[in-house]
């Protein structure tokens, strides 16, 4: 997930920040009610700018690793509740 860090330059510092598809993954492993609030709010302001299939592919991965399809499920839910079935 590195190369996925957007980078801004400050003259004083560096700072790092994650992309919008990192921290819905980040939510969905969580999995928290202010998680799953969180995910929906990411996906709501997004839109189709998430890259979506990015978001299953590791979140398919966590998934199988956690052995918790739920993991994936909390990410599908959000969607569907913004694009429908």
């Amino acid at each position: 997930m590195e190369s996925s860090l957007r980078r801004y330059a400050n003259p004083r510092r560096r700072v790092r920040f994650c992309t919008a598809e990192d921290l819905v993954i980040h939510k969905a492993v969580a999995g928290r009610g202010i998680d799953l609030d969180d995910i929906q709010g990411v996906i709501t302001r997004q839109r189709d700018r998430l890259d979506a299939r990015y978001i299953r592919r590791w979140l398919r991965e966590f998934s199988a690793m956690l052995e918790s399809p739920e993991v994936l499920e909390r990410f599908e839910a959000a969607w569907r509740r913004l694009h429908g079935a």
